[in-house]
């Protein structure tokens, strides 16, 4: 008989708002591939981690720096967590 386990993930960003580094921390309840964008309110994406696999809990460090590697200012974003065909969006500030 095939195990009929709901998939689950969460995570949350510690701390936020934050100034120089934050944390995306990840429980994922089987195996999956977990990747993490950030996007501007303007829905513009300004950082994306690499994907990774993950089963159980893990962690993206986020230095609020964008593609190219300069500081993004103040204000607030969005971070979209997708894993196993789920994605969570929280809200996030970044505050300097």
């Amino acid at each position: 008989m095939k195990d009929e386990t709901p998939f689950v993930f969460d995570y949350r960003i510690f701390p936020n708002p934050f100034s120089s580094t934050t944390f995306f921390e990840f429980e994922v309840s089987g195996q999956s591939s977990v990747s993490v964008e950030v996007y501007d309110v303007t829905g513009t994406r300004v950082w994306a981690g690499p994907e990774k696999p993950l089963s159980g809990p893990g962690r993206f460090y986020f230095e609020g720096r964008d593609y190219t590697g300069r500081l993004l200012p103040s204000g607030v974003y969005f971070c979209r967590v997708s894993a196993n065909g789920e994605t969570i969006t929280r809200k996030m500030v970044i505050a300097r």
